[in-house]
């Protein structure tokens, strides 16, 4: 039924490929004089740049993907997209430090080098926030000053808990423990209000929100496997000297890559872009299933309950040989064009089309619509509150 355009689906691929390239080249650059075992730090820097650059790439994703969203969501998303680059370049930090033998400098005694994580992951929640104040949501989680305290007491718990009980043999490790148990609990946070979109917002969404959803947990529980881990494992083991702490973000990174993709998708909604005419008359089930199909793209569900109801009182009567009426052809039709107003002026989220609208119903319904190509005004077309 449709055809068009569609996503290059080897650009996952292609992050992938390059993220594996580059962490193949970095065998090849010579390590500093003073790296005690090369073998581990390349292993730790390839491990490393595979994890900024998955991240980097999928950042760039939803940037793309933006085309058609309204400025709400596209500031939602680029306050994430920004964020997954500071975490991108926080990862590639590590790669320098350990290839040049730069632990030691004023930079990462300061603890600079930290700090990147866990403005990265406000980044992330302030965009998760501004998606679901966008949708309207109803969480205590949008309150960014609940957020802030519950966030900074179990920092500074965590950091006692470090300067306690860490067995890492490291200037300034509790404080490193404390950031990225900072970076785990702004990312659940952020997972968990995502979670609530993904509960509300319209069916077309759910899937590339959920993929977002299931890489911010990933990224949590990554963070706060790094915090944690921290305290039972010195230097001198394998877990830490052959980067086998950071294996949970390669997968963090893989699942941001998938995210993207998915969000992508959504901007590069196939057009039917075939004009002539269906011959084949339209059924009944071309009427329904249009209506349904095209009321599946409303972002807020709740906001076209009204018009769906007429269709739910015009099917009402159908039963086993019952046909659709003349009447009830002509009030399909008109349900049809308020949910086109409505998706192509009032939806929240997106910017639709009358093309991409008209792509979701069956060829011979979107003939009738092509035929009756004029406003119906029989019934008010609900607006989104701001």
């Amino acid at each position: 039924m449709q055809t068009g355009q569609s996503p290059r689906r080897y650009s996952p691929l292609l992050i992938i490929f390059v993220s594996l390239a580059l962490a193949l080249i970095s065998f090849f650059i010579p390590v500093a004089p003073g790296v005690n075992s090369p073998a581990e730090a390349h292993w730790r820097t390839a491990v490393a740049i595979v994890v900024s650059t998955l991240l980097f790439g999928a950042a760039l994703s939803f940037l793309r993907g933006l085309k058609g969203f309204k400025t709400n969501l596209r500031v939602a998303y680029i306050l994430l997209a920004v964020g997954i680059i500071t975490m991108s370049l926080a990862f590639f930090q590590l790669p320098i430090f350990g290839i040049f033998n730069l632990w030691e400098t004023d930079w990462v005694d300061a603890g600079g080098a930290i700090l990147p994580f866990g403005f990265a992951t406000i980044l992330v929640y302030l965009g998760a926030r501004k998606f679901a104040k966008t949708l309207q949501v109803r969480s205590k989680l949008k309150s960014f000053w609940l957020v802030f305290a519950v966030t900074t007491v179990f920092t500074v718990l965590l950091g006692i808990a470090g300067s306690l009980w860490v067995q890492y043999e490291l200037e300034g490790v509790e404080i490193y423990i404390a950031v990225t148990g900072w970076t785990a609990i702004y990312a659940l946070f952020a997972g968990f209000l995502l979670h609530k979109i993904t509960n509300t917002i319209g069916v077309y969404y759910h899937k590339a929100i959920r993929a977002l959803e299931v890489a911010i947990f990933a990224l949590g529980l990554g963070a706060l496997h790094e915090s944690l881990s921290t305290f039972y494992f010195n230097n001198g083991h394998a877990y830490n000297d052959w980067g086998i702490y950071l294996w949970p973000l390669v997968i963090t990174g893989l699942l941001f890559v998938k995210a993207g993709y998915e969000f992508r998708l959504l901007a590069l909604q196939a057009v039917d872009d075939k004009k002539e005419e269906h011959t084949k008359d339209a059924t009944d089930r071309d009427h329904i299933d249009s209506i349904v199909a095209v009321a599946s793209l409303a972002s807020r569900p709740e906001e076209i309950d009204a018009i769906l109801d007429d269709l739910r009182m015009m099917t009402a009567h159908l039963g086993s040989g019952t046909t659709l009426t003349a009447e009830d052809r002509r009030r399909a039709l008109s349900i049809y064009h308020r949910l086109e107003t409505y998706l192509t002026t009032s939806d929240p989220v997106r910017n639709f089309t009358k093309e991409e609208v008209r792509s979701r119903a069956t060829p011979a319904f979107r003939t009738i619509i092509d035929k009756h190509d004029k406003p119906f005004t029989s019934a008010p077309t609900p607006t989104h509150s701001s």
